[in-house]
């Protein structure tokens, strides 16, 4: 089974480098916005944050998408819009600041899709989501209050020593949960159970042993 996995997936990323090699030898603009087409062009990571397009990185990106990212992904939309449906200010915020990414690109130029198809609405690429911050807040808040993944367990295989001196026997199971600490006072304050995007626009990357979330999900979002 993983022999056959391993030919699909390296049969996906030889064909996409095929398609963009031809274009980029044509010297066409790729209007390909897929993952794996983004994943491919050094252009759309920060330079800590960019993993080398390898087939065998690649292969693991399509195999995560395919298998981790489907129902997390399915979930943490659903949510988000059950808070957008039960919060119809932050609504209207998200929609003016998706009109206002929409007419940016169209005014200069539309990117890879052209200006009347940015204004159509049927190009929303990788680039016009970056200038989203405020909806990237309302995604990082419902997953905040929604995880995915609400609590989540490994098992120690061999003796470990924890940072924090705590004794790790080969066998222990080591477990805890997003669901709880992203409603904890302690660590989100006394709002901690409502949803307020701004919290993610103050302090956008919270320390991951706060929000473990966005460690989890950010292949899946």
């Amino acid at each position: 089974r993983l022999y056959r996995l391993n030919k699909f997936a390296y049969g996906i990323i030889r064909d996409r480098r095929a398609v963009l090699e031809k274009e980029s030898r044509a010297g066409t603009v790729s209007t390909r916005n897929d993952l794996l087409s983004l994943y491919l062009d050094k252009t759309n990571f920060e330079s800590d944050a960019y993993m080398e397009p390898t087939d065998s990185n690649m292969r693991d990106v399509i195999l995560n998408m395919l298998i981790a990212g489907r129902d997390t992904t399915a979930q943490a939309l659903s949510w988000t819009f059950f808070e957008l449906c039960t919060h119809p200010e932050v609504q209207s915020k998200v929609r003016a600041e998706v009109q206002q990414a929409l007419a940016a690109t169209a005014a200069a130029g539309g990117g890879a899709g052209g200006a009347a198809s940015a204004m159509d609405g049927d190009r929303f690429d990788y680039n016009m989501l970056q200038q989203c911050k405020y909806t990237e807040a309302v995604c990082n808040e419902a997953l905040r209050l929604h995880p995915s993944v609400p609590k989540e367990a490994k098992v120690v295989v061999r003796d470990e020593v924890l940072p924090d001196g705590t004794q790790c026997r080969s066998g222990d199971v080591l477990s805890f949960s997003p669901w709880a600490m992203g409603r904890d006072k302690d660590l989100w304050g006394e709002n901690a159970l409502e949803f307020y995007p701004q919290r993610f626009i103050d302090n956008p990357k919270p320390s991951p042993f706060v929000f473990t979330v966005c460690v989890c999900v950010c292949v899946c979002v």
